[in-house]
């Protein structure tokens, strides 16, 4: 029982952490989908030296990722 009481102290402790790395990785997603769409290099290469992740999902659309709307928008 201590043990598994130690378990869930860990968790609840790390949880908070946990939960604001999943929003700031959310964020930098989200950056990087708008630099994407508005067609902003220098954004786009901050957005993933920051750790953006370059195969997230598109929260309207969920098959496309940046790199399938960047090759959308080269060909207007």
């Amino acid at each position: 029982m201590k043990h598994t009481r130690a378990k869930l102290l860990s968790a609840l402790c790390i949880a908070p952490l946990f939960l604001q790395a999943m929003q700031e990785q959310n964020q930098l997603d989200i950056e990087l989908f708008n630099a994407v769409r508005t067609g902003n290099s220098k954004s786009i290469e901050t957005c993933l030296r920051s750790g953006a992740n370059i195969n997230a999902r598109d929260a309207k659309n969920k098959m496309r990722t940046p790199l399938f709307i960047a090759c959308t928008l080269s060909g207007k």
